[in-house]
């Protein structure tokens, strides 16, 4: 690697990234006739003539058209072994937010963060990095000679892919969700969230002149979307969906609404939807309001998960899937070993959150407030019932007053600081067509208030003038790779590699899981892959894995 980022040369306990690759769309050309669809069943995908595969390996966060989620290239599957070398920025671990990256034809290293987009060689060269004193909350996206992005401060923007040169940039709204999001072109157009309208959502879905920067249309789902990612099928259309598990379909030259379907009012996910090459879409939600899908204390079940499938023709409901815990991830369709026909891969898990440090400044905060609220309450009342003798008295009876409110909240909440979170989290690989369940990998139980890493990188991004935490969601996307591999990073800083070798729907531990520590969480995005490369960016960096 250059000198204006750092890297290693071999595994280092304390970071993980690992990217794999997906490689050009497969799948001919299919018609979508009355014919083949039957009743109930799913519709074959379908790409039109213009919309070719892409030239290069991963153009977006979760692939290419036709093979999204999934890997042509052979993975091994011991991590360690795999690995080559990771990167942080010149001035060290945590001065950056990492989110994701994608790959281009010549397996060049594009990465985003929320502190700016850079291109590194397959060794780790640095070639360029954007900034513009912008900041990045989405992963951008791949397409001819041209890096599609955009920034929270409200533009949309393209790259020259070669030099990192500013091809145009286009205000589409007065900021841009700060959430991780992505940004995909297809058929001329980049599509993209725009719009934050409340926190970290977007209200609008804006699609964009891919050669031009001038917007085309925008559309407005009917609740804001969050980790929006755009996903097409290559006729024509585009599928996606908002933070109830509502799916979309709308058509790409005009935003025009074909059909939408499911959901949940007043649920939120930050799950995303996911495209299958068998004609179907499967979209997340959970069952709970963010204000309890997002508390970190809060056990399992307060907010239970829900797959839903749909069939890309029409829209129609093909089989729901309810699980115990939040559904709070990308889900991936693939092949997956051991198992006939297509699978649905599904994390299912609650995400940690707050350090526990700020959970105990915030709760010592709102004590005192209560303590002198009360104090001044008991105070007025005993002056104003003329009952004190003197000043002194009423004193005294504030100071009562402030006692009884300050531990009021101060002792549950000490108890509550007393305890340490237990998140469980499991893997499943679910029938496509019914949504049975194949097989379920329990990962091990993470123990701690905060994903991997956020507490330790608190200050340095907070002295930085950074997003001090990364909050991601409890895995990043998963994978499924060319021998039915799944590769997946989870928040206690490991990537995993689960593979059922012997094939008898059951996950061994000991020979059926590799995993590679990379010392922090993962955001949403996932690894990408090329031949011979795997990278996925933690929380902190960038790491590669190569043979």
């Amino acid at each position: 690697p250059s000198s204006s980022f750092k890297g290693s040369a071999r595994p280092s306990p304390m970071l993980a990234l690992l990217l794999y690759w997906a490689a050009a769309a497969f799948a001919a050309e299919i018609e979508a006739g009355d014919e083949a669809c039957a009743a109930g069943d799913a519709c074959p995908a379908v790409r039109s003539a213009g919309s070719p595969a892409s030239s290069h390996f991963w153009p977006t966060a979760r692939g290419s058209l036709g093979s999204y989620s999934t890997t042509h290239h052979a993975t091994p599957f011991n991590l360690t072994t795999f690995f080559s070398w990771n990167l942080y920025p010149p001035e060290g671990r945590y001065h950056w937010l990492a989110l994701g990256v994608v790959i281009d034809s010549q397996r060049n290293i594009i990465m985003s963060g929320h502190e700016g987009i850079t291109k590194h060689t397959p060794d780790g060269k640095l070639l360029w990095l954007y900034t513009q004193g912008l900041s990045f909350p989405t992963v951008p996206c791949l397409e001819g000679n041209s890096v599609f992005g955009s920034a929270h401060q409200g533009v949309v923007f393209a790259l020259d892919l070669e030099t990192g040169k500013e091809l145009w940039s286009t205000k589409v709204a007065k900021e841009i969700a700060g959430d991780t999001g992505f940004v995909t072109a297809q058929d001329g157009l980049v599509v993209a969230g725009a719009c934050a309208d409340w926190g970290p959502s977007n209200a609008q879905v804006v699609a964009l002149n891919a050669t031009t920067g001038q917007q085309v249309w925008s559309f407005r789902p009917d609740v804001a979307v969050w980790n929006f990612m755009a996903l097409y099928p290559g006729d024509g259309t585009v599928v996606f969906q908002d933070l109830e598990g509502r799916a979309y379909r709308v058509k790409l030259d005009s935003g025009l609404l074909l059909w939408k379907a499911g959901g949940f009012a007043g649920t939120w996910t930050d799950g995303t939807l996911m495209l299958g090459p068998n004609g179907a879409v499967y979209s997340t939600a959970s069952m709970g309001k963010m204000e309890y899908c997002g508390n970190y204390v809060i056990k399992k079940h307060a907010c239970p998960g829900v797959i839903t499938a749909f069939r890309l023709d029409d829209g129609r409901q093909l089989w729901q899937k309810n699980f115990s815990a939040p559904a709070n991830a990308f889900l991936a369709v693939g092949r997956v070993k051991g198992v006939d026909g297509l699978a649905v891969v599904a994390p299912i898990g609650q995400q940690a959150g707050t350090p526990l440090f700020l959970i105990a400044v915030l709760l010592g905060k709102a004590s005192a407030i209560l303590g002198l609220a009360t104090a001044l309450a008991f105070g007025s009342a005993r002056a104003l019932c003329g009952r004190c003798s003197g000043c002194g008295r009423t004193a005294a009876w504030a100071c009562r007053g402030c006692t009884l409110g300050t531990l009021v909240l101060l002792l549950p909440s000490l108890l509550t600081l007393a305890l340490t979170p237990v998140y469980e989290a499991e893997l499943y690989a679910l029938d496509a067509e019914t949504g049975e369940t194949l097989w379920r990998y329990e990962l091990p139980s993470w123990k701690g208030w905060h994903t991997a890493g956020d507490a330790e990188g608190f200050f340095t991004r907070r002295a930085r003038g950074s997003r001090e935490l990364c909050l991601p969601n409890p895995f990043s996307a998963p994978t499924i790779g060319a021998d039915g591999g799944i590769y997946v990073g989870y928040q206690d800083g490991n990537m995993y590699s689960v593979r059922d070798n012997n094939e008898d729907g059951l996950i061994d531990s000991d020979t059926e899981v590799s995993t590679f520590s990379t010392g922090t969480g993962f955001s949403s995005p996932g690894a990408a892959f090329a031949p011979g490369m795997m990278a996925i960016a933690n929380c902190d960096g960038l790491f590669v894995f190569q043979q």
